[in-house]
């Protein structure tokens, strides 16, 4: 019974592993309208709301055509924020 759940217990800790590796592929995906409303708000001569949707979407895709080249220890820690 006890090698059982050892086995079970090891077999746990890997799914949950491979699941956080599989998180760790794709790029996150945060809601900047908040801080781009308080940024322009801030800083009237940063622009526009609008110009810095923009911007931050020109940023994201940036951050995919790229997400690959950067090390899984680093694209996990990026989606853990």
């Amino acid at each position: 019974m006890t090698r059982l759940a050892l086995l079970a217990t090891i077999a746990a800790i890997l799914s949950c592993v491979q699941i956080r590796a599989a998180m760790a592929d794709d790029v996150p995906t945060y809601d900047v309208r908040k801080s781009c409303k308080a940024d322009t708000q801030a800083y009237p001569t940063a622009g526009n709301v609008d110009g810095c949707l923009r911007d931050e979407q020109d940023a994201r895709t940036t951050l995919v055509s790229q997400w690959t080249q950067f090390a899984p220890d680093s694209r996990m820690r990026c989606t853990r924020m």
